[in-house]
């Protein structure tokens, strides 16, 4: 198990289930809390290495409530696991002909006060033939796939 202190985590977290994931990191201020996971096994494929990360803000309300992670992202997370071999495909999909991927972070994002609308699934990629630029594929909840790749 890590040895963590609680900063940045409210007095009421309890942060096994971060632990349950793997070794973690975290980073943190007044307006934002940053977790960051190297190659959990549950995310590993045989593509390219994937790491996670949660990231918590105020957004532009400034509204101070918890950053810690709440439920939505932890579904967000399952739901990647779950579907990880599909949203694989999709993502070779979306990366062919860039000159393959070195690495990849599934970034479970929350901004603001917790609506539907706060949060964001994505894969942060590296590609090999691109170090100048940092490529997002987001999750497209209505269309429930990752559809587009942006930079």
């Amino acid at each position: 198990m890590a040895e963590h202190d609680n900063e940045g985590f409210s007095d009421e977290f309890d942060t096994a289930r971060l632990d349950s994931i793997g070794p973690w990191t975290v980073e943190a201020d007044e307006e934002c809390l940053d977790i960051y996971w190297t190659r959990p096994h549950a995310l590993q494929t045989g593509w390219v290495p994937f790491d996670l990360r949660f990231y918590t803000g105020i957004g532009t309300s400034g509204d101070p409530a918890s950053l810690d992670p709440d439920e939505r992202m932890f579904e967000l997370l399952e739901m990647f696991r779950a579907r990880r071999d599909e949203f694989v495909g999709q993502l070779q999909r979306l990366t062919e002909g860039r000159g393959g991927v070195e690495s990849a972070t599934v970034a479970v994002f929350r901004e603001g006060d917790a609506t539907d609308d706060d949060y964001t699934l994505a894969v942060l990629l590296a590609l090999a033939d691109d170090q100048e630029h940092s490529y997002q594929a987001i999750y497209d909840q209505k269309a429930q796939a990752f559809t587009t790749l942006v930079v």
